[in-house]
């Protein structure tokens, strides 16, 4: 058994809108001149920072005829998006056939959760939410791919969770996103490994704060708009 982290077939190019222009016109470059300069040169692949997401429980499975049996998968995802892996199943009589296996990952669950109240005839209010350092959801999944996932055995899949290229870093910036109308907040949030709570979440949840005075460290400035 051999796993691939790819798909089986290419996938189809990203749609990107454009129309392809009709014939009569001179405009744009001529068919198969291809694009020239800086932009034409091939992006070379973005650096691997996580393991791949599917694992076998086996590499090797023996069939006698007419019998079947089954492969433990598993999938652990450290990234949104699809996920795909191809299954080759070979043997030197019978030949070779593929499995594609194909995992969504969407958002993961909250890490906590914060309550603000505001009455319906204030003025806006500003609030102040604390974001920690530590994301506990990620280290507690790379325990979880260190100790049960399949390719923990594999010493260069495991040497990407345990290489942290974030460990050293002195900040990293977020982009921030939210959909509700209600609310407003700064599109990035930079976070420092230092800063500390200024209380406990769990006894106040988000402070009110100062939309006047700049935001403290690993705090991300919500406001909220009464209806």
């Amino acid at each position: 058994l051999h796993l691939l982290p790819e798909p089986a077939e290419p996938l189809p190019p990203p749609d990107d809108g454009k129309q392809k222009g009709r014939g009569g016109g001179k405009s744009g470059a001529k068919p198969g001149s291809g694009a020239k300069g800086p932009e034409a040169a091939t992006k070379p692949p973005a650096p691997k920072l996580y393991p791949a997401a599917f694992g076998l429980d086996r590499t090797r499975i023996r069939l006698k005829a007419g019998a079947t049996d089954k492969l433990r998968a598993s999938f652990l995802p450290f990234a949104l998006g699809a996920h795909y892996c191809t299954v080759v199943m070979k043997d030197k009589d019978a030949g070779e056939f593929v499995y594609e296996l194909v995992g969504e990952a969407g958002l993961p669950a909250p890490v906590a959760e914060a309550r603000g109240v505001v009455p319906l005839e204030a003025q806006n209010h500003a609030y102040d939410l604390f974001v920690p350092w530590a994301n506990t959801q990620l280290e507690a999944a790379k325990r979880t791919f260190l100790e049960k996932h399949p390719l923990a055995k594999d010493k260069e899949q495991a040497g990407l969770l345990k290489a942290d290229p974030f460990k050293a870093a002195s900040q990293l910036e977020y982009s921030v996103s939210q959909t509700n109308s209600l609310m407003s907040c700064p599109g990035k949030l930079t976070l420092t490994p230092g800063a500390s709570a200024p209380v406990p979440v769990e006894k106040g949840g988000p402070l009110p704060g100062k939309p006047g005075e700049p935001a403290p460290p690993n705090v991300l400035r919500l406001g909220l708009k009464p209806v």
